[in-house]
């Protein structure tokens, strides 16, 4: 076997220091963009390979010797809701909560232990809690020397988020934000809707139907609705019928007929839905097994698909925290998703005969 090529070999051929070769191959802004594209050429001729044992040292000693910013990672959100209730980071997820809120609560904490596990502090900033311009916010985060950046799901499906980006190693959670576009980790909203599906028609259901709100499907890419259309167009059974509900006073009465005109023995869907049909006399589960697409632990008895919120927040901070090992900063060239598969929760609904 070849001796392995060393930094001091590349630095030879180069003729230059070894600390800028090291440099250049981090892509370190302090070395020019031509040097560093120069030395990455002779590098790659010579057929160097850093020793991943010696580069997760480097790493280790980095870290360890870094002052205290470095090891905070920024979490940005701009939810009202979210920042109206929390200022500080820790508080746990309360019943008494929205949805919106009590989402944006799991995220924070499933993004808070990952974080920790690594060896990072999370920090939460909240855009909306001092209208604070976005730039006096990157220049703070400059300022203190934070170079983690894990954007929170935003406040609509569309939102922008106007950062300095080139300071920042950064990833979002889920789809909402629009731009820039990151590094991402989402729930396998498409894996989902089919396992959910697959699932009911196991426990015998003949007759499904499965309710969308219009804006949630948005948030998540238009996935859940895809995977019902496909699901739609190869099952001869059960028989599948769809409802996307729109923000407009007219749904309830919409949700209602729809009912009454499919007659489903399950529905897969959110809880809005369900609350109009238990305030319309249904009964459920005895007249109809109800199953949620995004199902928390309160939803019990009823199953659901369990998203695993927390572990989707978990993988951004991953996303970031391989950044800045690797000395990565600015908006990536080429955008990678990290899919997180949701998990079928049995309830306690009835079967269909």
């Amino acid at each position: 076997m070849p001796p392995r090529i060393t930094l001091d070999d590349v630095a030879a051929a180069a003729g230059v220091a070894t600390s800028t070769v090291s440099r250049a191959l981090r892509s370190h802004s302090r070395i020019p963009r031509e040097t560093r594209e120069r030395i990455r050429k002779i590098a790659d001729s010579m057929g160097y390979r850093p020793d991943p044992l010696l580069t997760a040292l480097a790493v280790r000693h980095r870290l360890k010797a870094a002052f205290s910013g470095v090891t905070t990672i920024a979490y940005v959100t701009n939810s009202r809701d979210f920042v109206r209730r929390r200022k500080m980071a820790g508080r746990t997820a309360s019943p008494g909560m929205t949805a919106e809120s009590n989402y944006q609560e799991i995220c924070l904490a499933g993004a808070k232990a990952r974080a920790e596990e690594l060896g990072y502090q999370l920090e939460p900033f909240g855009i909306e809690e001092t209208e604070m311009p976005e730039q006096r916010l990157s220049d703070i985060l400059y300022a203190r020397g934070i170079c983690g950046v894990c954007v929170a799901p935003m406040a609509t499906f569309d939102d922008r988020l106007a950062l300095d980006w080139s300071h920042f190693s950064c990833a979002a959670i889920g789809y909402s934000l629009k731009s820039p576009v990151l590094h991402r980790s989402a729930a396998h909203h498409f894996q989902g809707i089919l396992l959910a599906l697959e699932e009911l028609k196991r426990l015998g259901h003949r007759r499904i139907g499965v309710t969308l709100a219009a804006a949630t499907d948005k948030r998540v890419g238009e996935l859940w609705h895809a995977g019902f259309l496909l699901c739609k167009q190869h099952a001869r059974s059960p028989r599948l019928s769809l409802l996307i509900q729109e923000n407009a006073p007219s749904s309830r009465q919409a949700a209602l007929d729809w009912y009454c005109r499919e007659t489903p023995d399950a529905i897969l869907g959110n809880a809005t839905t369900k609350n109009w049909l238990e305030a319309a006399g249904v009964k459920i589960p005895q007249e109809v097994d109800f199953t949620f697409l995004h199902w928390r632990p309160g939803d019990r008895p009823l199953g659901g698909i369990d998203q695993q919120t927390e572990r989707v927040a978990a993988a951004a901070i991953d996303l970031v925290v391989d950044q800045i090992q690797r000395n990565e900063r600015g908006i990536p060239d080429s955008p990678k998703t990290v899919l997180v598969n949701g998990i079928w929760r049995a309830g306690g609904g009835v079967a269909a005969v």
